[in-house]
């Protein structure tokens, strides 16, 4: 047979509606951690909570200013790193279209040839130029 179960106050009801229990569970080495900073400090356990929990408030606030400041930073690098190759394509293109000169082959192979700066063909082309007296369209003529 069952004993009847046991009888609480109003008062108890009411603390224990508003004051509800939590069980937590920790490792050994974590357990006499706490009983030990129990026993330094004098504080009670509900005491070391509240002020571990205060002091984790506190930092709340500057721990997601810092994730998002991170996250931030990382995302521009990816972003940067996304942009970098087609931009560097664009720009290599445009630099090529102003400073590059082609010319198709005078041999009959179709295919255009391009002069680049410091290339061999590109001194010869000046050298021809030059001894050809090639000059501005607007100057007059030597």
């Amino acid at each position: 047979m069952k004993p009847p179960p046991k009888r609480r106050s109003a008062s108890k009801l009411k603390y224990a509606a508003s004051h509800p229990a939590i069980t937590v569970h920790f490792p050994m080495d974590v357990y006499n951690r706490l009983i030990a900073l129990r026993k330094a400090t004098g504080l009670s356990l509900n005491q070391l909570v509240r002020g571990a929990l205060d002091s984790l408030e506190a930092e709340v606030t500057t721990i997601l200013v810092r994730g998002y400041q991170r996250g931030l930073e990382a995302g521009k690098k990816v972003g940067e790193a996304a942009a970098r190759k087609p931009a560097y394509a664009e720009g290599w293109n445009a630099a090529a279209a102003v400073f590059r000169l082609t010319y198709p082959c005078p041999r009959g192979c179709g295919k255009r040839i391009e002069i680049r700066v410091g290339d061999p063909d590109a001194n010869r082309a000046i050298e021809v130029l030059v001894d050809e007296l090639w000059g501005h369209s607007e100057c007059p003529s030597p």
